[in-house]
């Protein structure tokens, strides 16, 4: 027997919960054969759903998470991750059945991004079989949700073909960064501030460590109580123009195809995957978010997106209260490990330092070996994934299904006249009487030959003259649609029409008819999307910045430790 992935749930521990034995267990103790019971006959405190009958599908499953009590997204030996939440919460529902429980590659799982320890996302994706109850997915989606952690939650799934796989569909990818701009304190001040921080509170073995960036034994960084005691003197600091300026020139250095050996671990100039494509890297303005909302936002557990979403439109005024931002975004084809956390670094140490952008950031991609420092993964999380040439296939593909309906709906028709006029004929011939056999059958044959031309052209008016739809299709429309020429580019993708489950009816699709990945754009879906990152991630981010001290131990280590910066 194939062992189970260790970093699964035990599964034996799993039914022997009580969670198990009340949605799952239980049921199939009274009801051996769940698709034939019916849903008034199931204990009160299940949830009928659970009981309708289901298809296995193949998903793509959008959703949101906190990265700071994970150590990764990915499904990892005795880690707790976001794929393992995931996978217990799809086998709670029955989505996932027990002999796959534990074999992620059974149900095809694939990730279209792997996000670190500690970073989040607001609509990352994985693929995989689910076996659903028909017509149910938002009822289902809720009921998902229900065994999920709180920092984690599904905001939709699109039904795609069988072969499709999250990470080799997706075109492009876009992080965001959020970033206080004390950061970018000049060198010489922020060092002159937390020297003097030192100098009062004395060598303190161990001081550092919790924050991460130090080795257990220092004895040269800076307490968290010392720490606070800074964070309070930077609150009132502003990005000056130039700063800000100088960052955007920094960011814009990485734009285009460059080897980011230097921005990863294990690779060199001459690797052909340390190669990656970067199509922007942009900084917005800087906004303020003050003190009072930090507190609020903590205490009503970040559920206040209105005020978060006014306070990020504050471009910063000086004499409120409260920390300075500023949003970096980043959109690229794919990213190395650690790539993006050490891309910030670097554009940070520019600004800091007063650096050339030209010089040293284009240094880093010579193929002399240089250690960057990776900024805190705190402000980091995944925010929207395209996959441009799986629709712009499925587009092309769904356009033909339609054309194809079109016509034969219209043969249909044509053929029921046909049949209508032959009949017609008929009781003619028969109830004719006292005319000539000749006479009759020329007689017939030519007003047989008018009605046929009149219901063609009626016929030919309704499909191309009258409200130009037949079933709803327009004419017009779809043949345009077919005949457009589309570049296809190196992410085309062939829909399979051939697959049998996309023979079946789901939610209302047309056979053979997957549905297009555009979370984004879809008004409704961007909503969700978009109030998960102001009231869950971004509140999240400002308070942990106050609690965790993430960016503060950052530069700390970067005093105590200066030969970190570019170290060969």
């Amino acid at each position: 027997i194939e062992e189970r992935h260790k970093g699964s749930y035990n599964l034996d521990e799993l039914k022997r919960s009580d969670i198990y034995k009340s949605q799952i267990g239980y049921i199939k103790a009274l009801y051996p054969n769940l698709d034939t019971v019916a849903a008034n006959e199931a204990p009160t405190f299940v949830s009928s759903d659970l009981l309708l009958p289901r298809s296995k599908r193949k998903m793509a499953v959008c959703f949101g998470y906190l990265g700071t009590n994970y150590q990764g997204l990915q499904v990892n030996p005795d880690a707790e991750t976001v794929e393992k939440e995931l996978e217990r919460a799809f086998f709670l529902t029955g989505a996932i059945q027990e002999s796959n429980f534990g074999h992620l590659q059974k149900v095809q799982w694939t990730r279209a991004a792997r996000t670190d320890r500690g970073v989040h996302a607001a609509a990352q994706c994985c693929a995989m079989k689910l076996n659903l109850p028909l017509n149910q997915r938002d009822k289902f989606i809720t009921q998902v949700n229900t065994f999920l952690p709180a920092d984690i939650r599904i905001h939709c799934m699109t039904k795609v073909s069988k072969g499709f796989n999250a990470k080799m569909f997706c075109s492009k990818r876009r992080y965001q960064y959020l970033l206080p701009t004390y950061v970018l304190h000049d060198i010489q001040t922020m060092h002159t501030i937390l020297n003097e921080a030192y100098k009062k509170q004395g060598p303190i073995v161990g001081a550092g460590y919790e924050g991460g960036f130090v080795e257990e034994g220092s004895t040269k960084s800076l307490h968290a109580d010392s720490l606070r005691e800074v964070r309070t003197s930077l609150t009132s600091f502003r990005l000056p123009p130039h700063s800000l300026a100088a960052l955007r020139s920094a960011l814009k250095r990485y734009e285009g195809t460059h080897p980011f050996h230097n921005f990863t671990t294990g690779k060199t100039s001459d690797e052909a995957n340390a190669t990656r494509y970067i199509l922007s890297f942009t900084c917005s303005d800087p906004f303020l978010i003050p003190s009072d909302l930090i507190h609020s936002s903590s205490s009503s557990n970040n559920s206040n997106s209105g005020d978060s979403n006014s306070s990020e439109s504050n471009s910063g005024d000086s004499s409120s209260g409260g920390v300075e931002w500023v949003l970096l975004s980043v959109v690229g084809q794919s990213f190395l490990l650690n790539q993006i956390r050490k891309m910030v670094s670097l554009a940070v140490e520019v600004v800091r330092r007063g650096l050339k952008a030209e010089v040293a950031i284009d240094s880093a991609f010579h193929s002399q070996k240089i250690d960057i420092t990776m900024a805190p993964g705190l402000g980091l999380y995944l925010d929207e994934l395209f996959f441009d040439g799986f629709n712009n296939k499925q587009r092309r593909h769904t356009s033909k299904m339609n054309l194809t309906v079109i016509k034969k709906a219209t043969t249909t028709t044509t053929t029921s006249n046909s049949s209508n006029i032959a009949d017609v004929e008929i009781v003619e011939s028969s109830s004719s009487s006292g005319v000539k056999e000749s006479e009759t059958a020329e007689g017939e044959e030519e007003e047989s030959v008018k009605k046929k031309q009149r219901l063609n052209e009626d016929n030919e008016d309704t499909v191309l003259k009258g409200n130009g739809s037949i079933e709803g299709v327009e004419k017009v429309d779809v043949i345009g649609q077919v005949e457009e020429k589309e570049d296809e580019g190196d992410n085309a993708i062939d829909v399979e029409v051939g697959d049998e489950e996309a023979a079946e009816n789901d939610d209302g699709d047309a056979q053979g008819v997957f549905e297009e990945i555009k979370w984004h754009e879809d008004v409704g879906m961007k909503a969700i999307i978009d109030k998960f990152v102001k009231e869950v991630i971004h509140p999240h981010i400002f308070q942990e910045e106050v609690t965790s001290l993430q960016f503060l131990y950052y530069l700390d280590s970067l005093r105590a430790y200066p030969s970190r910066f570019l170290k060969n």
